[in-house]
């Protein structure tokens, strides 16, 4: 029996845990927060601040684990992969990590808008942070930060403006560094992708919206009608750099901007990430198309390379379920959710309490929600009301 240290205590870290336990490991957690879901209620839960490259390597030595496993967030990753690599003493059973460049280009902003212009990759166009207000539409927004945090879209870029935007991204960055790209207007989705040997072996593609922040998501199912040109693209693209960067078999996610209404191959790339996504996206998969997404997460660094072959599992929708993570645009203090109308609500994972005093998204969270329903129609229907906040109002 292997003994794993699941690197993240919070709440979306439970399915993998729970993957983790069910292949017969012994499993350990680690985390800086102890009033974190995981942290409070396992007792192989370890206190660490995997930030600390010396405290982290202690804490592996003292327990002697076999296999190293990320959890949801990029710290987690990036503290992963920077002890794979400088550690001189971690276990060769350890696997599953990039190089460190690689890890950058594909988790660095900036870094990534570089890749792509390397590889011809559908990309925006990039402005210098510290030169003259574009004439164009730009969003700016800092390089490692995440849920929308300091970002800020400027339809007719003034001077003033422009230095207002730069150093709101740059408060916002934990490096104190920016990215400017010019604004693409279209429909946000994301794909979830396996690769093994740089070749993609299953897909799943998700619409998403933000109906508290439209920079932060907190509305999603899984895509349907999605023309083959697109989703062609997009893996080939996908392939093209995990052979460039020679990235190591397992997860890419990726969020990107489809342009072109009728879903043709017109699009572009936001950012990728491979960690696994936060806010329980993974049960979003499993609950709508029976593929197993922490297990295919979990292999490559288990040595279980085999689980990612083609044909292992086919995604296909067997239900029509909506995944809402419930928040408010403006500062509220939390007494009750009130729904307007019934709901097929099958899953609630409850993160605010009583009295708690609410920030507006993507500050604070109240809850999330997985709703049910027949076809995709009434899907559909249900997430309009959700993106007019028409199901409920916090009391």
């Amino acid at each position: 029996m292997a003994r794993v240290l699941l690197v993240d205590t919070n709440f979306s870290a439970l399915p993998i845990f729970n993957t983790l336990e069910s292949l017969g490991h012994t499993t350990y957690l680690a985390g800086g927060k102890r009033r974190d879901f995981l942290a409070k209620q396992h007792p192989n839960y370890r206190f660490a601040d995997y930030a600390n490259p010396e405290a982290f390597a202690i804490l592996c030595e003292k327990l002697n684990v076999d296999y190293l496993v990320p959890g949801c967030n990029d710290l987690s990753y990036a503290s992963c992969t920077t002890l794979y690599h400088l550690w001189p003493y971690k276990p060769t059973t350890w696997q599953g990590f990039d190089t460190t460049s690689a890890h950058g280009f594909i988790h660095d902003k900036a870094q990534f808008r570089k890749l792509c212009r390397t590889l011809g990759l559908s990309s925006p166009q990039v402005f210098n942070p510290n030169g003259a207000a574009p004439t164009v539409p730009v969003i700016c927004k800092p390089v490692d930060a995440y849920s929308g945090k300091g970002i800020t879209v400027l339809d007719k870029p003034s001077e003033s403006s422009w230095h207002d935007a730069v150093v709101k991204a740059r408060h916002n960055s934990r490096s104190g560094r920016v990215i400017c790209e010019s604004y693409v207007e279209g429909q946000l989705y994301s794909i979830s992708a396996f690769i093994k040997n740089h070749r993609v072996q299953n897909h799943v593609l998700v619409i998403e919206y933000g109906s508290a922040n439209p920079f932060a998501v907190d509305t999603s199912h899984v895509a349907d009608n999605i023309c083959s040109a697109l989703q062609q693209a997009l893996i080939k693209e996908l392939e093209a750099m995990s052979n460039h960067l020679q990235l190591n078999d397992g997860l890419i996610h990726g969020q990107f901007i489809a342009v072109d209404a009728a879903f043709q191959s017109d699009f572009v790339w936001v950012e990728l990430t491979r960690r696994c996504p936060g806010d329980l996206y993974s049960q979003l998969i499993e609950m709508s198309t029976g593929l197993p997404y922490c297990q295919q997460y979990v292999a490559p660094f288990l040595g279980l390379n085999h689980m990612l072959d083609t044909g292992m599992f086919i995604p296909e929708t067997k239900a029509w379920v909506v995944r809402h993570t419930f928040s408010v645009p403006e500062m509220k203090f939390l007494a009750h959710l009130k729904f307007n109308e019934s709901v097929p609500l099958v899953r609630w994972v409850p993160i605010a309490s009583t009295g708690d005093c609410l920030e507006p998204s993507p500050t604070s969270r109240i809850g999330i929600g997985f709703f049910k329903f027949d076809t995709a129609i009434d899907a559909k229907q249900f997430v309009k009301k959700l993106l007019a906040r028409e199901i409920y109002h916090v009391e």
